[in-house]
């Protein structure tokens, strides 16, 4: 066999392990990961991050699939207004709040989810969403210290300490009703490489991404948990980073009604457009997927 001959089938075969790798986990994901929603009608739906973006979208969608809903923000006229709309959109819909701000959470954690967890209390939640983040669009010796520790504090303890709180809660459910729970995680597609000017972000998403699985494989029993892996949604916060003008976006309802008409355990994009672009990110070896994103979105 000649060297070039060598050369190619040695291309050919890595490229088919690399296929392989793609489609075998797909395929189990899709046919043995089904997520039935209607077996957590009975209690409320908790979406923390309710009145914009992904999370208001959610709201509204399992609003539509006649789910209970309990939102959580930080502000008291946007939760007002959210409720107002969705009631006039769906006339039987229930809708409830707390007003929380997420941004103050990690200041004094104890005493904050400790009350926050005395609210929840008075509802029988069979859904969480754990959707609330914030972001900033800057290389790290130009962020100020205070958008720092407002990233780290709003994307990583309310999705950790919200579980903490709440899963003693769904193993009572199961416990005593043999009723399943479902935690819903976002991590992002920024997890998937060293995006230019994200460094903060990109290592918050992925901890909730680990710390998601993790959970997932512990009380696998009685709950069960989808690790959400966006891409771009146009939403206040893309704006903030200016990436809308990057390839593949959706709106935020297209997102949330792709996102539950499919939705699986384990790790998902939620899109078909961000499943096309995060595969294209971890299916190239990583130098060369660094080159490309370097120069796709320079500093």
């Amino acid at each position: 066999m000649e060297d070039w001959e060598i050369v190619w089938l040695t291309f050919a075969i890595f490229g088919a392990v690399k296929i392989l790798c793609v489609i075998l986990p797909w395929l189990y994901w899709k046919l043995f990961c089904c997520i039935n929603l209607k077996q957590y009608s009975d209690g409320y739906v908790c979406i923390t991050g309710a009145t914009d973006g992904i999370g208001k979208a959610l709201t509204k969608e399992f609003a539509r699939r006649g789910f209970k809903i309990l939102m959580i923000s930080r502000n008291q006229s946007k939760l007002e207004n959210v409720k107002r709309e969705i009631e006039a959109l769906y006339a039987n819909s229930e809708i409830q709040f707390i007003q929380a701000d997420f941004s103050m959470s990690h200041k004094n954690a104890e005493e904050f989810f400790a009350s926050l967890n005395e609210k929840l209390k008075n509802y029988e939640i069979s859904v969480l969403v754990n959707n609330v983040g914030v972001s900033d669009k800057k290389d790290l010796l130009n962020e100020d210290d205070g958008i720092i520790e407002n990233q780290i504090g709003v994307n990583i303890y309310p999705s950790t300490l919200l579980a903490y709180y709440l899963i003693p809660e769904f193993l009572k459910r199961y416990e005593v009703g043999k009723k399943r729970s479902l935690i819903i995680n976002f991590s992002s597609t920024a997890e998937l490489g060293y995006f230019p000017n994200s460094a903060v972000y990109s290592a918050t998403k992925k901890y909730n991404h680990f710390f998601s699985e993790a959970t997932a494989y512990e009380y696998k029993q009685c709950i069960d948990t989808a690790t959400i892996r966006p891409g771009v949604v146009i939403t206040d916060l893309s704006a903030t980073m200016k990436i809308q003008k990057y390839p593949l976006t959706v709106l935020p309802d297209d997102y949330a009604k792709s996102l539950l008409g499919s939705l699986r355990t384990g790790v998902s994009y939620g899109h078909w457009k961000h499943f096309i672009f995060g595969n294209f990110l971890t299916f190239l070896p990583f130098p060369i997927q660094s080159f490309i994103i370097q120069r796709l979105m320079p500093l």
